[in-house]
């Protein structure tokens, strides 16, 4: 089922300017991105209505059909304190606070096979943000 889920963006730790995030990162999936991380102690974790597996079909009312991973970071990043809407498919009813939310996916750059440096805007499907959007480093899947 579908569900908006409104969280706040908020910077990344020691980060003093710029845009703030909600932490989070995905993965393209077919037209729409899945949530593949949800970086704990970030905005998204703090919530408790986004998870891993969770499928972003729209961003503050925009679909992300046609939407770049580029894109869909530059919507979800804004100013800190303000709210960003996510529209997301659920990937299940629980809503529970849980160690898997803040565990790599394997594959991921932060899973230990793969090691800790993702590639900066790389070609590979797994891409990362120069500055995190919940205040944990940078490094990853796209950071929302």
């Amino acid at each position: 089922s579908l569900q908006e889920v409104d969280v706040p963006r908020r910077w990344a730790e020691g980060q003093t300017d710029g845009p703030a995030g909600i932490g989070i990162r995905f993965l393209p999936d077919g037209e729409i991105y899945k949530i593949s991380r949800v970086l704990e102690g970030g905005s998204a974790a703090r919530s408790g209505q986004v998870a891993i597996g969770d499928r972003l079909h729209a961003i503050s009312g925009v679909d992300v059909r046609s939407l770049s991973v580029e894109d869909v970071i530059h919507l979800i990043k804004g100013p800190p304190g303000t709210t960003v809407r996510l529209l997301l498919a659920i990937r299940d009813a629980a809503r529970s606070p849980s160690p898997e939310a803040a565990s790599p996916l394997p594959g991921s750059p932060h899973h230990p096979a793969v090691g800790s440096q993702g590639a900066l805007f790389a070609s590979s499907p797994e891409r990362i943000d120069s500055s995190p959007l919940s205040g944990e480093e940078s490094g990853g899947s796209s950071e929302g």
